[in-house]
């Protein structure tokens, strides 16, 4: 399900769940949305029919709910609207099933081997899952093999996306925490990003997100009537709430030549934006939304003050957009935690 699409967004945000971004970017989207074309598509958007595996239970208990996991789903659906509507910003909800939720192949309801399956979903229904558990499974990183339907399907979303919408930049989880549905959107990002950028420049496909090559001071301003237009920037956000407690992957950081900056303006509207999702705010932060500020990674060489005023359109503000900071310029003080 979408909102009508209107024009072509100016920046592009992927969000595994249905609050990931305004978590994790509160600061930025409550800032530029007024006055900037932004899109937030969120991937895993829906629940699916028990019996329920304890972490399933346990989700739904902690956020306080006792009925019906879709009725869930549609509360939280229209939470994400609600917020994202605040911000100023266009939404898509596409609809697959959160990592919770995800039957092994023929054991869903109604598959091939639903009747075989329906006597050990009701006495072990973990068997039954592709994640049977949240810390052992779904926390650790570890995409099943059952997913690689799933992971091809993302990457070719997310390529029509950019086909269709033609961002100048995009927003992707870091994968902070190793959540597997975060990891798998990231790695759909890369892909996708990788191979608009080759078709972009001539530079050889494949590898990490390229590099100051692709998407640095050598990127061209824009596309030209003799060729294609150029490729989004990537930029990675740190998921919260994992960024709270957990570091980046430095393998990933390391590969594509990631560089970190702070986003210090809207972090006040953090508490505001995340209260409205009320069946997750008290689960997620039971002692209070902090205050912190937004956290990005952006490729080396990549001029951040230069994407961010071509982001800004023309007609939303006279005043010169919000500046980044360098996290090594920033005062001591509350932060993400490194």
């Amino acid at each position: 399900m979408s909102q009508n699409p209107g024009p072509e967004p100016a920046l592009l945000v992927l969000s595994p769940h249905l609050d990931d971004a305004v978590l994790s970017c509160a600061g930025l989207l409550s800032t530029l949305a007024p006055g900037v074309r932004v899109r937030v598509v969120t991937f895993f958007t829906e629940a699916a029919a028990g019996p329920l595996t304890r972490a399933a239970r346990s989700f739904l208990r902690q956020a306080g709910w006792s009925g019906d996991p879709d009725a869930f789903y549609r509360q939280r659906r229209g939470e994400d609207r609600e917020a994202v509507g605040r911000l100023g910003a266009a939404w898509t909800h596409v609809g697959l099933v959160d990592a919770l939720f995800r039957s092994r192949q023929g054991w869903a309801p109604g598959g091939v081997g639903d009747r075989f399956a329906g006597p050990v979903r009701r006495v072990l229904p973990e068997v039954t899952y592709r994640y049977p558990s949240y810390r052992y499974d779904i926390a650790r990183g570890r995409v099943s093999r059952a997913d690689r339907g799933l992971r091809r399907d993302l990457t070719e979303r997310v390529a029509r996306l950019l086909d269709e919408l033609h961002p100048l930049a995009v927003l992707a989880p870091l994968g902070v925490g190793r959540h597997v549905d975060h990891l798998l959107v990231r790695d759909a990002a890369v892909t996708a990003l990788a191979d608009a950028a080759a078709a972009a420049m001539p530079v050889p496909a494949g590898g990490p997100v390229g590099g100051p090559a692709l998407f640095g001071g050598s990127a061209p301003a824009g596309g030209s009537a003799d060729g294609p237009a150029p490729a989004p920037v990537p930029v990675f956000y740190a998921d919260l709430p994992y960024a709270l407690r957990q570091r980046p992957d430095p393998e990933f950081v390391t590969i594509n030549r990631l560089r970190r900056a702070e986003y210090p303006h809207g972090a006040e509207q953090r508490a505001v934006l995340v209260g409205l999702y009320r069946t997750q705010a008290g689960a997620l932060f039971p002692a209070g939304v902090p205050t912190v500020v937004d956290e990005y990674w952006w490729q080396e060489g990549v001029d951040r003050e230069g994407i961010l005023a071509r982001v800004v359109r023309p007609s939303a503000s006279a005043a010169r957009p919000p500046r980044w900071r360098d996290p090594s310029s920033r005062p001591r003080g509350p932060g993400l935690r490194r």
